[in-house]
């Protein structure tokens, strides 16, 4: 509105169209501010919410053990909690940014093309408001007649819990997260092409480059198409095709993975039932996929690795690694395999063994003589073992997703999880002792070991080993389910860290909303994968699949290839959890018609999808270590990846050792 022709002075007329443009623009910020300040004492109600089931499930975990007195509708109460929860978050999870979505491209339209990246994310702001009231229109009926009708859960001779409230928070929830993509379409309208969503200067618009013509052309031919297969009847193969390249497209274009799913979902559903089964689909996932007890194992798993990563535990283990191997040739490379396999016994994530072993292992490594490109490349590749060494919420997702017991996949990954350890580190050996220009930038690359002794180390390894005593002993000893295991992890993180005096209150609430943060995100991509299972099962695709690969006699291993290199092809432009939704509504039911053994099956979908994190363009895991490092380094995300290359081979090995012999993951089961 206020770009004027080059060399020419804008007229007072056109100056007064830019100020009241402008003003206009700041006042609409301002209100969204407001807002999001709203949103965030609802999120609290959700946080200390969050901390009420925790200290819920170890009261009644404590009474079942020492009184033999269970408390009553513990699993119910959580169960529908979470729901609760996670609507109560999910507004200011959005106002945040929190949401999963790859933003490699906006990333790069923001600094290049500052107009093109404000229309996306205006698209995307539209399609998010438009999802959201539908979700209010789904499910507001779903809360009057639980009002209505006095519907409960519960068992009746015992205690009973209206569900109405419950229902209440979801449509309140939905219609606080309609009026926040609502402000973000009215800011990215008025916004000058100059600003950004909360009015801060980006740099000048700059043209529209080849990606931006091209990914504008690929959806405007997706939508044309849309509209198209909806005027014409369409066959339900026709539908499924369409809906797999759609939810790829609008994903890899930027916006919010579970906006994608469930955008694509209802437009799929939409034209084969209709608008009446589209709104009751969306309202049932909303308020019933994730009321499962098990759900609960999310947030209070996502605390304990937070809370673990807050104290400092991290670097502590690393020492203690260095003390154990340092004096090895590439011991500190091995030290960070060994500190990063401990660590993702209580983390779950990649992301925070990545983020914590680059300040710790990087600077170290590089200075005892390790080049910059293995001492980077290792820190990125081992964290991989966050996801494979439970408690992992990759394994939790393909569990709900698979249906599959998470306690037997939680066991079942020990043996890979420790494999793959194993063969980073007698990898990082051989390199050392083998190709030493590989690992050195110079000579005598012997660090020195951790000055301590073994009192020491002992000591400082302690509150690490109880977490991981407590939390997989006590799953793999029948003492908890996977849920009571991440109350007690989480918990014990806490008190950990209040006895070594390295968490505040302070540091433990920016925890706690963090873990909401972290959880809505997870689980509200749970329900958008819900309504796109939903679709497929309308279109009927995965059985006709399913028989066409048995009537090709495809067999499992030829199915488990091609099924494994589109992981890994995929894992180029999508993030994990992405790749999972997308792909395991199809395949899990071909693998088991296959034959495969689903835990098996799991572990393998786990490993291939980590080799993405790992992989460009995308590449998780390097951004997150690239994003971590010290900026004086001069370190590019290039010399990262390539670090990273030695460990994708071994990884891809590794893969090959499970395919042949499946006994490693089954043994223990």
């Amino acid at each position: 509105m206020g770009d004027t022709l080059m060399g020419e002075k804008p007229s007072g007329k056109a100056r007064l169209g830019v100020f009241v443009a402008s003003s206009s623009s700041c006042k609409v910020n301002r209100a969204h501010r407001y807002y999001g300040a709203f949103t965030q004492g609802i999120n609290n109600i959700g946080t200390l919410w969050t901390f009420f089931l925790m200290a819920l499930i170890l009261t009644d975990v404590s009474g079942r053990f020492l009184f033999n007195a269970p408390l009553v509708g513990v699993p119910e109460i959580v169960s529908y909690s979470i729901v609760a929860i996670v609507f109560l978050q999910l507004s200011n999870t959005l106002f945040v940014g929190r949401v999963t979505q790859t933003t490699l491209l906006l990333d790069y339209q923001r600094r290049a093309a500052p107009m093109a990246w404000r229309v996306y994310n205006l698209f995307f702001a539209t399609i998010g408001f438009v999802v959201f009231v539908l979700i209010v229109n789904g499910t507001l009926p779903v809360f009057l007649k639980a009002w209505d009708r006095g519907t409960f859960f519960g068992n009746p001779a015992v205690f009973t819990v209206p569900l109405w409230p419950v229902y209440g928070v979801v449509v309140f929830g939905a219609m606080l997260a309609t009026i926040e993509y609502l402000f973000k379409a009215v800011v990215f309208l008025k916004s000058r092409a100059s600003e950004d969503a909360n009015g801060r200067d980006v740099p000048a618009v700059g043209p529209l480059g080849v990606a931006d013509y091209t990914l504008i052309a690929a959806l405007g031919i997706f939508f044309l198409a849309c509209i198209a297969l909806i005027a014409s009847d369409p066959s339900q193969l026709q539908v499924a095709v369409t809906s797999i390249f759609g939810i790829i497209l609008l994903i890899y274009a930027g916006m919010p993975v579970a906006i994608s799913l469930i955008a694509i979902s209802l437009l799929g559903i939409y034209s084969l039932k209709g608008l009446k089964l589209t709104i009751s689909t969306l309202a049932l996932s909303s308020t019933g996929t994730i009321t499962e007890y098990i759900f609960g194992v999310i947030p209070l798993f996502v605390l304990m690795g937070l809370v673990v990563n807050a104290t400092g535990v991290g670097k502590d283990t690393f020492s203690v690694a260095q003390w154990l191997v340092g004096r090895i040739k590439g011991g500190l490379g091995i030290s960070t395999v060994l500190a990063n396999a401990i660590f993702a016994a209580v983390t779950g994530v990649s992301i925070a063994s990545a983020a914590v072993f680059t300040r710790v292992a990087t600077p170290e490594m590089m200075r005892h003589g390790y080049n910059t490109r293995f001492s980077v490349g290792v820190v990125a590749g081992s964290s991989i073992l966050g996801m494979l060494i439970p408690p992992s919420l990759l394994l939790i997702v393909y569990a709900v997703l698979a249906e599959v017991s998470v306690g037997s996949l939680f066991v079942g990954a020990i043996a890979p999880g420790l494999l793959m350890a194993v063969c980073f580190a007698l990898a990082i050996y051989l390199m050392a002792r083998f190709t030493p220009k590989a690992i050195f930038d110079r000579e005598a690359p012997l660090a020195e070991a951790e000055h301590m002794t073994a009192a020491t180390a002992m000591l400082m390894i302690t509150p690490i080993a109880m977490l991981i005593l407590v939390v997989l002993g006590g799953i793999y000893g029948g003492v908890f389910t996977p849920t009571e295991a991440g109350a007690a992890g989480a918990f014990g993180a806490i008190l950990i860290g209040v006895l070594k005096r390295r968490l505040s209150f302070k540091s433990l609430w920016r925890v706690m909303v963090e873990t909401g943060h972290i959880s809505v995100s997870i689980l509200f991509m749970v329900i958008a994968a819900s309504v796109y299972g939903r679709l497929l099962t309308f279109t009927g695709i995965p059985n006709d699949i399913g028989h066409w690969v048995a009537a090709a006699d495809l067999g499992l291993l030829s199915f488990l290839m091609i099924y494994l290199l589109i992981i890994v092809l995929m894992g180029m432009l999508l993030d994990s959890v992405s790749i999972m939704l997308i792909l395991l509504p199809l395949a899990v039911p071909i693998a088991s018609l296959l034959g495969a053994d689903l835990i098996w099956f799991g572990i393998l979908t786990v490993i291939a999808v980590e080799v993405g994190l790992l992989t460009p363009p995308l590449g998780m895991a390097v951004f997150v270590v690239h994003s971590t490092l010290d900026r004086a380094t001069n370190i590019s995300v290039g010399d990262i990846f390539v670090g990273t290359f030695p460990f994708v081979i071994v990884m891809l090995l590794v893969t090959g050792l499970l395919i042949a012999f499946p006994q490693i993951v089954l043994f223990a089961l």
